[in-house]
């Protein structure tokens, strides 16, 4: 897979602005894109708090973005240890996602009934890449129906299901 835009001698931040019309980026997504890729070259830590503090956008705006920008695979958040690790390179590469190809996020935030954080995010893509959409999308349910819409809920719910 040709990474192009991991050469050094690449300036993303152009190319985003270049491509945000073809990429279809609201202004909002663009600055927090920009601030993430900034803040990873220059190695520092980045969270809803901090882009925040720099944007000027409340920290649920920050996080409903980045609920919008993992739907469209534009970034996917990484945890590590007790840190978030940014990735931006689906914003990069042909293989970007609407938001209706990923159900199982609609349905969380239908169900939880608001945009879910980006560690709820984090968490639902770790879900998708160990269990099935269908056992996830019951465990949501499961959730649902005994009223306790937590991703830790969910997570023991999977988990028991599968030690079976």
């Amino acid at each position: 897979m040709n990474e192009w835009y991991k050469e050094s001698y690449v300036d993303r931040r152009t190319w985003l602005l270049e491509n945000a019309g073809k990429l279809k980026l609201t202004p909002e997504q663009f600055l927090i894109l920009s601030l993430i890729d900034l803040m990873n070259e220059k190695r520092e830590r980045c969270s809803s708090e901090t882009l925040s503090g720099i944007s000027g956008l409340p920290e649920s705006r920050i996080d409903e973005i980045f609920s919008e920008l993992t739907a469209r695979n534009f970034l996917r958040i990484e945890v590590r240890g007790n840190s978030l690790k940014f990735r931006m390179d689906g914003v990069f590469r042909e293989e970007q996602v609407t938001p209706d190809t990923m159900p199982a996020l609609q349905e969380f935030e239908s169900e939880f009934g608001r945009t879910l954080s980006s560690n709820e995010i984090s968490r639902l893509i770790d879900l998708q890449n160990l269990y099935s959409e269908e056992d996830i999308l019951d465990a949501l349910r499961d959730a649902s129906m005994y009223r306790k819409l937590s991703m830790s809920y969910i997570e023991k719910v999977l988990k028991g299901k599968h030690e079976d």
